[in-house]
This record gives structure tokens, C-alpha cells and sequence, in this order.
């Protein structure tokens, strides 16, 4: 039958030192791994959350503010079209008036 280690003659106190040295060392080795993971994780973690709010960003955009760019594009196209007419009319014009000058 096993015997527990004699305590009176100091065997458990080296014992105890011993646990507590390989205890330690596996604590330590432990703190390290965890740490280098987290260090190693922290990076893909910030960038999965910039992704995530670009992407409500772009949600948003869709959502709320499409039909008024749109409405906004319509606009300045119409106004380009009533600049051009204008332009021309003026074209036309300044023909004439070049056409008079001539005579």
C-alpha cells in the first residue's frame, strides 16, 4: 500500500516546493500562450469591427440617402439639359447678331 510522504522529516516541504516550482512553470506557460493568442486575435478582431461598421454605413446610405442622390442626380442633369438650350439659344443668337454685323 502507498504511503503518504513523512512530513516530520522534511520530504513535504521539498515535495510541496517542487508541486509549487512545476505549478508555477505551467501557470506561466499558460499566461504566455493566452497572451500571444490575444495579441495574435486582437488585430482580426479590429478589423471585423471596421467591416461591420462600413457596413451599416453603406446600409444607411442605401437605405436613407440613395433616393435623394438619386433625386439630386436627376436635378443637376435637368439643369445641364436647360444650360445647354440656353447655351444654343445663345449660339443662335450671337449668330445672327454676327450675321447683321456683316451686312
Amino acid at each position: 500500500m502507498n504511503k503518504l510522504p513523512d512530513v516530520t522529516n522534511g520530504n513535504g516541504e521539498k515535495i510541496r516546493k517542487i508541486l509549487f516550482n512545476e505549478i508555477s512553470f505551467i501557470v506561466s506557460i499558460a499566461t504566455i500562450v493566452i497572451t500571444m493568442i490575444l495579441f495574435i486575435t486582437k488585430p482580426v478582431y479590429k478589423i471585423n469591427t471596421q467591416i461591420a461598421l462600413i457596413q451599416k454605413d453603406i446600409s444607411i446610405i442605401n437605405t436613407n440617402h440613395l433616393h435623394t442622390i438619386e433625386a439630386y442626380i436627376k436635378d443637376i442633369n435637368a439643369k445641364d439639359d436647360d444650360q445647354d438650350k440656353m447655351i444654343n439659344e445663345i449660339k443662335i443668337q450671337l449668330a445672327e447678331i454676327l450675321a447683321l454685323l456683316r451686312k
